[in-house]
């Protein structure tokens, strides 16, 4: 076929069979695309299979040669380092109490306010609280006898079981108006003296919200329950204490006279001295009683 062209056409022609055997062996230039995928699929060592593969930043590297997918996050050494910490959920614990000891030495009301909180912690129904106070009834020998007086309905319900055992076992109120009127401070302190005091008011009077006027006459008992120099001192100040100040005005006062008869004591010894100061052995004896 070259022999029938001339010699330019013949070139022409041996140059683009030429140009067209380097396009089919040589890559174009730029990645070529997967119309199937959308995605790029080409690269320099699909290109050239003597070629070293490229390393791919952010993705694990199989020992194979192979990439692996999957992105590997980066962990800091104080993340990696730490422990998970508790899980807050696990650690929480229910509320805990004991249950109330029946104690027949104790007044009776005092361990039933100690089961009606225990029944409030709880939630307990009126016939678990029952069946609990039962329980502790029998470890104590009058508890033990006790349970014998109850009444079937009595053993339904809380607030008339609670009633039959202050009516056996407890102080009715001419008790309490006795502890009351018969009242005198001893050896606890001031306030615990009139919250004694307060107590016994409420209870022997059924007087449970006190007003100005009742406030009044427990200060005026209180007043009454002191020894006769401080009783004197807390009376030429009574208008001007309730009972949010007089259990403190009473401790000043009651402080400032140890204070005052402690200081007598010490200028008695001192004219002591002056009367025994010209014989010698008169001072040598006072100095004995003085360090004593």
């Amino acid at each position: 076929m070259l022999d029938n062209l001339n010699p330019t056409q013949a070139d022409i022609k041996k140059e683009s069979e030429k140009d067209q055997n380097q396009a089919q062996t040589d890559p174009a230039p730029g990645p070529v695309k997967d119309q199937a995928r959308g995605s790029t699929t080409s690269s320099a060592h699909e290109s050239f299979p003597g070629s070293a593969p490229e390393p791919k930043f952010g993705q694990a590297q199989s020992p194979n040669g192979t990439s692996n997918t999957t992105p590997r996050s980066r962990q800091s050494p104080t993340c990696a380092a730490s422990t998970p910490g508790p899980n807050l959920e696990t650690m929480k614990t229910p509320f805990v109490m004991k249950t109330p000891k029946f104690d027949s030495q104790l007044p009776i009301e005092n361990w039933i306010y100690a089961m009606d909180i225990y029944m409030a912690c709880y939630n307990l129904s009126e016939e678990n609280i029952i069946k609990v106070s039962l329980a502790q009834l029998l470890t104590n020998d009058s508890g033990s006898s006790l349970i014998e007086c109850f009444t079937p309905a009595e053993l339904k319900s809380w607030n008339a079981l609670k009633s039959k055992l202050i009516a056996v076992l407890g102080k009715d109120q001419e008790h309490f108006k006795h502890l009351y009127n018969t009242f005198k401070r001893e050896n606890e302190s001031q306030a615990m003296a009139l919250m004694k005091l307060t107590a016994f008011f409420k209870k022997g009077y059924k007087k449970y919200n006190i007003d100005e006027a009742d406030q009044q006459i427990i200060c005026e008992k209180f007043i009454t329950a002191q020894k006769t120099r401080l009783m004197e001192l807390l009376t030429r100040e009574k208008s001007m204490l309730n009972l949010t100040n007089i259990a403190q005005r009473a401790t000043e006062i009651e402080r400032s006279l140890t204070t005052e008869k402690k200081c007598s004591c010490c200028c008695r010894k001192i004219k002591i001295k002056r009367t025994l100061l010209p014989s010698r052995e008169n001072a040598r004896l006072y100095e004995d009683i003085r360090i004593a």
